[in-house]
């Protein structure tokens, strides 16, 4: 992400692991926006899988990739005047990021479940994602 850090912002934690994400690192003389991309949450792998084909069908998009970040499952592209967009299905897994891995959307979904589990559950850190939530709210209610 080019060396800056990165701050996810949602209206509602509790729902969306976030809506916005801003890029710092930026100079008061670049042109590029701290805007790092918008986020679009779809209720399952089955809208997902909706959303990428009519993407993947659109001459307009670009840049799209198909990302496994654990905690969800990540479609990215630009739109027509650069912007950078993501629609993501949250997953039942936790693990501390940033985890950037290539997607498999030719597995099932049942598959892609399967395979994420088996792949980051040796990761520290790695929990069901209700017991994560549980901690976070535990902790911010001290």
């Amino acid at each position: 992400l080019g060396g800056g850090e990165v701050a996810f912002l949602a209206l509602d934690p509790s729902a969306a692991h976030h809506n916005l994400g801003l890029l710092s690192g930026r100079d008061a003389d670049s042109t590029e926006s701290a805007l790092n991309h918008l986020a679009f949450q779809v209720p399952d792998l089955l809208a997902w899988r909706k959303k990428v084909d009519a993407v993947e069908k659109s001459s307009s998009a670009t840049q799209v990739g198909h990302i496994n970040h654990c905690i969800t499952w990540s479609l990215y592209l630009c739109d027509p005047e650069g912007n950078r967009i993501e629609f993501f299905v949250a997953t039942p897994f936790y693990v501390p990021q940033p985890i950037f891995d290539k997607l498999d959307i030719s597995l099932s979904n049942e598959e892609i479940v399967r395979t994420t589990e088996e792949t980051y559950r040796g990761r520290p850190g790695f929990k069901p994602m209700a017991d994560w939530k549980a901690g976070w709210q535990a902790a911010a209610a001290q």
